[in-house]
């Protein structure tokens, strides 16, 4: 997906994650409002144990934004979505 030459957007989440649930309205808003400009993607941490491990990921919500195949920006909890709208301007 990074090879896709757009912003990608990777949501680390688990199933049993309370704010991993609220975090996906507002990445449902970014994907709507950004449309093919942004590719969301969500990956699901108890499903991948080995790429978590690769990647540092711990706490739940994890969200990793690439633009041009390089980590600009990373955030962990819930985060709103005008910052996430900031970020992948």
């Amino acid at each position: 997906m990074l090879d896709s030459g757009k912003t990608v957007l990777v949501a680390f989440y688990k199933p049993s994650c309370e704010l991993c649930e609220k975090l996906e309205t507002n990445l449902a808003a970014v994907s709507k409002r950004k449309g093919n400009k942004v590719v969301v993607i969500r990956i699901n941490a108890d499903e991948n144990v080995d790429l978590m491990k690769e990647l540092f990921v711990g706490e739940m919500p994890v969200l990793h934004l690439y633009k041009n195949k390089k980590l600009t920006w990373a955030s962990t909890g819930l985060v709103k979505k005008r910052e996430i709208l900031k970020q992948s301007s």
